[in-house]
């Protein structure tokens, strides 16, 4: 039997593709307030959470993105990226979805 020793990571990340659906640029700001609602359907879901939309948006200064009209976006948010964000966007955007300025969907998942 194998015996693994130091630090096990739970933690996950998944990939999305977000589409700005405009034509003007849009920045992650933008994307936040659009989709802040998930923070709490987060919530609700995963009851071990209390997390706040002023927490949420705090983030978005760690996520530097813009979007030239119509643009197409890889991006990757996972727990372990420290950040209530990142913890949100991972699980949420899953299910692929649109807002007024923004479409998503799910890419993959990255361990």
């Amino acid at each position: 039997m194998k015996i693994r020793k130091g630090f096990v990571s739970n933690s996950s990340s998944s990939s999305f593709i977000i589409k700005n659906q405009t034509y003007k640029h849009k920045t992650m700001e933008d994307f936040a307030k659009e989709t802040c609602h998930l923070v709490l359907e987060f919530n609700n879901e995963y009851s071990w959470n209390n997390h706040t939309v002023e927490e949420f948006m705090d983030c978005v200064d760690q996520y530097e993105n813009t979007w030239h009209p119509g643009e197409e976006k890889y991006l990757v948010f996972g727990d372990d990226d420290g950040t209530v964000m990142g913890k949100v966007y991972d699980y949420m955007l899953r299910e692929g979805d649109s807002s007024k300025s923004f479409s998503w969907y799910y890419k993959e998942s990255l361990r």
